[in-house]
């Protein structure tokens, strides 16, 4: 399998066709966004392939892993939104364990703690008050604690690809990544940071975006003559 072939089976994968009775309207109309949307879907893959030499499949897996991640982390903070800072009264365990489709016990044990936090993090507001009166208080997060917890809890929305970027784009800026340099890898990076590809890829992005880094198709991504040690980009 050639791998424009590849790319197009992925994207229909990704895109498939509706069954017919779930069209509604125009339906020439709804077959030329499917097709436009596979289209888009294939061409940003194949740009990656040439771009970095990564397999389409695998991008698209790890891709897959991203959006499964955060659809759980948005899950848990909606439960403990639901159950923590509803006023004047919480939803019923039931109603939000049928709504996300788990069972009560799985919705009760689904957020911990520093999803209370970040959830008052985000809405700046504190938790309902317990049964015994006092107000639930936010865990204490060490160190060690999840990154995203520890960034709500300084308030900072800070996401991991960033922290990527942030950190590569300093070490250009220092002059510890000279012009020409190669940069590690999104492999390398996925190691170093105990992250997906896709976080990877997206941090790196961030600096082609830029035009602090290039990427030479088959050898790597290198430091782009631009930066400047010590300043903005010349």
């Amino acid at each position: 399998m050639t791998t424009s072939d590849l790319c197009q089976s992925i994207a229909r994968l990704l895109a498939p066709s509706p069954a017919s009775g779930d069209i509604s309207g125009d339906a020439e109309a709804a077959l030329d966004s499917l097709l436009e949307t596979r289209e888009a879907i294939a061409d940003r893959l194949w740009a990656i392939w040439e771009g970095t030499d990564e397999d389409p499949l695998l991008v698209a897996i790890s891709e897959a892993c991203a959006r499964r991640s955060q659809a759980d982390r948005e899950l848990r903070l909606l439960l403990a939104f639901g159950r923590e800072f509803v006023r004047p009264r919480p939803y019923e365990l039931a109603v939000l364990a049928e709504a996300g489709g788990l069972s009560a016990s799985g919705a009760k044990t689904a957020y911990k703690r520093e999803h209370v936090t970040e959830v008052a993090s985000i809405l700046e507001r504190s938790p309902l008050p317990r049964r015994d009166g006092r107000a639930q208080r936010p865990s204490v997060l060490t160190s060690a604690a999840p990154q995203a917890a520890l960034q709500a809890a300084t308030g900072r929305a800070v996401y991991l690809y960033q922290q990527i970027a942030a950190e590569l784009r300093e070490q250009i800026r220092s002059g510890a990544l000279p012009a020409g340099s190669r940069v590690p890898t999104v492999r390398q990076l996925m190691a170093s940071y105990g992250v997906a590809m896709a976080t990877a890829r997206h941090g790196l992005q961030e600096l082609i975006d830029e035009q602090l880094i290039y990427t030479v198709h088959g050898l790597g991504t290198f430091v782009g003559p631009c930066a400047a040690p010590g300043g903005e980009p010349r």
